[in-house]
Formats: structure tokens, C-alpha cells, sequence
């Protein structure tokens, strides 16, 4: 092919990738920040390492330009998601419409089969891609409870007295917390990457690369409960500063280079036990150039993909030069710390949290009152409201808060409870602490409708961001303590009087809402 022919192709090419950076820059620069975050830090390798798996995979392939519709259909959704973030504002799955799109180009050229035969390097482009916020937030805190479990499991083996509560592990004088930057995700996850890589390049049976991957979690976990462990030694032998400065020394890549060495160590004992264990080192190495062949069908599907491309190009200029008109934050007309503390025969006692932590919350405005009726039984209320509910700023799920401030949730249970004689929608959770119990109700105010299910919210929250509506919310929650031989019925009876007292003045406070000044794009 000479120069005057392959002219125009080279050109189509670097016209087709700048529209594909023009429309997706959002959703690159997402991911290319996440990389500057220790948990992603590994990033900046995944891509040459896909790209080298990719031309190692190249060789002796006969690619037939024909495509697949299937293709053309997911590149037209890839950029439905990203028109979709753009308009809604809502961040947490952008990133996923570079990798819809880079799927669906290479479905619209090759075709399905073609999938196979380029999984891995196709698949392994994943770990480029950081989760949505809500979702790492969950695994975080599943990690920093079961870090902190068996690093305090390692510390009284060792003798030593300890009491794990939630995240926090209670060592006598000095109380040791595991906060979400000792959760281990920062190692599993390049670890997982790079094991994903090394069952590839494995010459062994594949239960033996299925192992090599899954053991990854467990790795990191461990590894992490040690240094944990070691930093309540510390603490121990000499004291609360020396084991800040172990955790400070003792993170990042000497813990990674900890857990690399254990995935080793687990390779040399399967090659002991008569395994065979050979690493295909050429998969990664460029010695020679590939031999391919591409022959032209069609470009039926090809165009078609352009077009879709092309268009949303024109979508994305029309939206810069005409901005939509996005409602703005939604402030309630009276601040929730006017909110009464004397409802029906309760009389509260108002509370604050501290303002550290309504700036982690971001919260817009929030009660805290603890109510006693006149009967002496205790109900606590605590309504956290969001003007605008995004991917940045949104509610804390209580099934994540919960088991971090050392409550075991014991069940977990939606029932539809009747409220001055109406439906009234809530989960039921019951929690305890040692002897310590409690019962309590929350739901989700979403401009009016009550909802009890976290993804329902992220829906409806996504639901009017499309539409251009406000999205505002807020979460409820109401507790009462049980004594030692209370039944759960009994709470929540006492509940159910509260609720009715208090959800009428509730309603009037969420329906004073007001829009603020729209907000442009």
C-alpha cells in the first residue's frame, strides 16, 4: 500500500480518535486524576501493558474489517452514558463510557469472535478505570472491618488485651483507628492487576490461574491485618507516636511489595507440589514486529459507528454554546436547627456534629435531637438533607456507617408500617454492641417519596438529574434503646408513636423547600 493510499485512512483515523477525545475529555480526565490517588497509582501501567498484550496477540491473525452490529450498538450507548453524565452531572460510571466505547470500536470492526482471541488485553483495560465512589466506599468499609477484626484476632493471640469495636481497635491507653486510607484497597487493587497478569502469562491449567487471581483479596487482607497488628505493637512496647510513624512508614508500596512477595511465595510452593509453574514471557516482549493480515469486507458498520460518533460531537458543541438551565441546590426555607424539639409529649435535647464531619458528610443542613417521652423512653431523630445530591455529595448509606462505629447489625428488614393510618415505607434495623441494643427506622426522603432502597434513590437521583429537576433529599432516621428484656415489638411500638408525632412536622419542613438560582452547565 502506498503512501497516497493509506493517506486518508491515517487521516480518518486521527479525526475519528480527536472527536472520540473531544466528546469523552470529561470521562479521560476522570480517569487520569484517579491515577494521581494511591489506590489507582498503578494506572499509568495498565495501558501499556494492554496495548503489549494486544500487538503480542496481533501475530499471525487474519483481520477481516466486516464488524458486527452489536458494535454499532454499543457505541451508540457508550456515548448515551457519557451524554447522560454530562447532563446529569452525576460522575461515578463516566469513566465506563471510555471503555463501552473502546469495546464497541472493536466489535464494529472485527466482530464478536475477534473478542475472544483479544480477551485478555481487552479485559485487562478494566483496571485503567476507577470504581464509582458508592461502590468503592462499600468495599472500603468491608475491608476496614475485617482488617481490623484480624489484626486485633493477631494481637491477642500474641497476648496482648485488645477490644475491636467497628474500625476502631481499642488498646488500652491509645485507640487505634483504621480509617479508609488503611483499608487495603490501595494494594489490592494493583495487586489484582498485576495477578490477572501473571495467570495470563502462566503456562498451567486453569484452575491453577483461577487460583493465582482469587487469592489476591486474601493477600491484601492479610498483609494488612499484619501491619495493623505490628502498629498495635507498637503502640504497646513504645508508644502512640511510634505507631503513627510505622503506619505513615509502612503504607503504599512497601505493604504492595509485602503482598508481591507472598504471591510469589505461593508460586514456588505449587511449582514444590509438583505443579507446573512457567511464566510465557514473550506474551510481553516486542523482539519482533507481528505478521497480520487486514482484509476489507465492509465498512457498512464502520460508517454507521462514525455517524453515531459524529453526531454526538455536534450534540456536545450545541450543549457548550446552549447550556441547559440545571436547578440549582434547594434550600429548605427553615433551617432544620429550628426544627422543633418539643413534639407532641416528647422534649428534646438538641445535639451538633462536629463541623470535621459534616464537612466529610458535606451535608447541607442535619437534626440531631434526642427526644424523651413521658414515660422516660428515649427516641433520637437525625435527618441529614442535601440541596443537590450528586455523585460528590449524597447520603451515607447507614448499612455502611453502622458497622464502622462498632454496631453489628443483627437484621436488616423493609416493612411497611402504618403512620397516623397510612402506608409509611421503612427499613427495620436492629443493632447491638456487646449487651448494648438498639432499634431503629430510616427511610429516604426524595421530594417527597419515601424510599427504602439505596439503589432506588441512585435511580431516582439519576432519574430527575436527566430531566433537569432538582435532587434534592434527605435521610431519616429514628432510634430508641432497648432494655435488656425488651422485646423488639415493644421498640417499635414506641417508634411508631413517635412517627406519629413527629412525621406530620416532617413533611411541612421537606415541603418548604426552595430552589435556588439555576445553574448552568
Amino acid at each position: 500500500m502506498d503512501f497516497r493510499t493509506r493517506l486518508p485512512r491515517v487521516i480518518g483515523i486521527v479525526v475519528v480518535l480527536a472527536a472520540a477525545g473531544f466528546v469523552f475529555h470529561d470521562a479521560l480526565g476522570l480517569i487520569f486524576t484517579s491515577w494521581e490517588q494511591p489506590e489507582y497509582s498503578y494506572g499509568y501501567l495498565v495501558l501499556p501493558l494492554a496495548i503489549l498484550l494486544f500487538v503480542n496477540r496481533l501475530n499471525g491473525q487474519d483481520l477481516v474489517i466486516r464488524g458486527s452490529w452489536g458494535g454499532v450498538a454499543l457505541v451508540g450507548a457508550s456515548l448515551l452514558l457519557e451524554l447522560g453524565c454530562e447532563l446529569s452531572n452525576v460522575r461515578g460510571v463516566q469513566p465506563y463510557s471510555v471503555l463501552l466505547f473502546l469495546y464497541g470500536g472493536f466489535v464494529t470492526l472485527f466482530g464478536w469472535r475477534k473478542c475472544v482471541v483479544f480477551a485478555v488485553p481487552l479485559a485487562y483495560l478494566i483496571f485503567a478505570v476507577p470504581l464509582p465512589r458508592f461502590i468503592f466506599a462499600e468495599i472500603s468499609v468491608q475491608l476496614q472491618l475485617i482488617s481490623t477484626d484480624l489484626g486485633g484476632a493477631i494481637l491477642q493471640a500474641l497476648g496482648y488485651s485488645v477490644y475491636s469495636e467497628g474500625n476502631v481497635i481499642d488498646l488500652g491507653g491509645y485507640r487505634l483507628q483504621v480509617a479508609e486510607a488503611c483499608s487495603g484497597l490501595r494494594y489490592l487493587f494493583p495487586l489484582l492487576s498485576f495477578s490477572v497478569l501473571v495467570a495470563f502469562l502462566l503456562k498451567s491449567r486453569r484452575w491453577i490461574q483461577i487460583f493465582i487471581v482469587l487469592s489476591s483479596p486474601p493477600i491484601t487482607v492479610l498483609m494488612n491485618s499484619l501491619r495493623i497488628a505490628i502498629a498495635g505493637i507498637a503502640v504497646n512496647e513504645a508508644g502512640p507516636a511510634m505507631a503513627e510513624g510505622f503506619i505513615h512508614a509502612f503504607e503504599g508500596w512497601v505493604i504492595f511489595i509485602g503482598c508481591l512477595l507472598v504471591l510469589l511465595l505461593e508460586l514456588w510452593l505449587l511449582r514444590l507440589l509438583g505443579c507446573r509453574i512457567e511464566i510465557e514471557s514473550s506474551a510481553l516482549s516486542l523482539s519482533r514486529r507481528p505478521v497480520f493480515s487486514v482484509t476489507v469486507q465492509s465498512w457498512q458498520r464502520t460508517i454507521a459507528a462514525t455517524a453515531l460518533l459524529a453526531l454526538a460531537v455536534g450534540t456536545d458543541i450545541a450543549l457548550a454554546l446552549f447550556p441547559p438551565d440545571r436547578p440549582g441546590p434547594v434550600r429548605l426555607q427553615t433551617k432544620l436547627e429550628y426544627f422543633p424539639t418539643a413534639i407532641g409529649t416528647w422534649r428534646g435535647t438538641r445535639q451538633t456534629i462536629p463541623a470535621e464531619t459534616i464537612e466529610t458528610l458535606q451535608l447541607d443542613d442535619y437534626v440531631l435531637t434526642d427526644y424523651v417521652g413521658d414515660d422516660g423512653a428515649t427516641v433520637s431523630l437525625h435527618v441529614a438533607y442535601y440541596g443537590h445530591q450528586d455523585s460528590t455529595a449524597a447520603y451515607h448509606s447507614p448499612r455502611i456507617c453502622i458497622p464502622g462505629g462498632g454496631w453489628k447489625i443483627v437484621s436488616l428488614t423493609r416493612r411497611i408500617i402504618t403512620v397516623n393510618g397510612a402506608a409509611f415505607p421503612v427499613n427495620l434495623v436492629l443493632i447491638q454492641n456487646g449487651t448494648a441494643r438498639h432499634l431503629l427506622y430510616y427511610w429516604f426522603d426524595e421530594q417527597g417519596e419515601r424510599l427504602t432502597e439505596d439503589y432506588a434513590v441512585k435511580l431516582h437521583i439519576l432519574g430527575n438529574a436527566l430531566r433537569l429537576r432538582p435532587t434534592n433529599g434527605a435521610l431519616i432516621r429514628v432510634l430508641t434503646p432497648l432494655d435488656p428484656a425488651e422485646t423488639v415489638d415493644t421498640a417499635a411500638a414506641r417508634l411508631g408513636r413517635f412517627l406519629d408525632d413527629a412525621v406530620p412536622i416532617l413533611q411541612g419542613a421537606m415541603a418548604e423547600a426552595a430552589p435556588s438560582p439555576a445553574w448552568g452547565r
